[in-house]
């Protein structure tokens, strides 16, 4: 029966450093979640020492939908999650997935560490099927590189980009505004961002929301792209809040919330 299995939660076991053996004969598998909530009512999860161990990248490749390994505690471990992509790089490169081009059904990807995702190898592997990509608490970045923004640049599907507690992060990717698929931008928990990108936002944006942005002081209405239907701004600076009052007023197919 374990083959039948469409969703797996690490919640459900407990103790374990390494992954379940059975996970590696789940054909059926679509969903694999793995996160250790800093404040949850659901028992802690113990990802600190999980390891990759288990983890058939012939899994990924095939049959999942949407893979969620991150971690949300304030002195997070090293990332599971860049074990895991590691994991699909080497199989993709020495062959032993069948054919990476086209095999890939992966369109939800949660992951706590930006570095590791955004590696021109690791998007390649995704770059037509991946529709929403979240970072959650990555606690190491410090800042987008070139390399990171280009590789960022070969997702071509994504549709809706999340970041969320990254807090040393000081900007978004300054390309964003060539993503003509990106429909939606959340933006939380990243008090370091002083302004969006210069080059703007996409043409085909229709939700932007931003949370806990004190030093955001202002969002230029000619810097917001025309396909925009909601404005979300909240716990952000008194300036930014009152701008946004203000667009919705000047602009009535925005939906605005503050």
């Amino acid at each position: 029966m374990a083959k039948l299995k469409s969703k797996i939660n690490i919640g459900d076991w407990h103790g374990s450093s390494s992954l379940p053996e059975y996970i590696s004969r789940l054909v059926n598998l679509r969903h694999f979640i793995a996160k250790n909530e800093l404040h949850s009512n659901v028992p802690e999860v113990d990802c600190e020492n999980l390891t990759a161990d288990g983890f058939n990248p012939l899994i990924a490749a095939v049959n999942l939908k949407e893979l969620a390994v991150y971690n949300t505690g304030e002195n997070g471990p090293r990332s599971v999650a860049a074990d895991l992509l590691s994991e699909l790089v080497v199989a993709s490169s020495t062959k032993l997935l069948l054919p990476a081009a086209g095999c890939f059904q992966l369109e939800s990807l949660f992951v706590d560490c930006i570095s590791a995702m955004l590696a021109a190898p690791v998007c390649s592997l995704f770059s037509t099927t991946l529709r929403e990509l979240y970072f959650s608490c990555d606690q190491r970045v410090e800042s987008f590189t070139e390399e990171e923004e280009d590789a960022l640049q070969l997702l071509t599907s994504l549709q809706t980009l999340y970041l969320w507690t990254c807090p040393g992060l000081p900007s978004l990717p300054q390309g964003l505004h060539s993503f003509s698929s990106l429909t939606e931008l959340n933006v939380v928990g990243c008090p370091e961002i002083r302004s969006l990108p210069k080059g703007g936002l996409p043409n085909s944006l229709r939700k932007l929301r931003l949370f806990d942005f004190p030093e955001i002081r202002s969002l230029p209405k000619e810097y917001l792209p025309t396909s925009l239907r909601e404005l979300s701004v909240f716990n952000c600076s008194p300036d930014l809040h009152e701008q946004a009052k203000e667009l919705q007023g000047t602009k009535p197919d925005l939906h605005v919330y503050c």
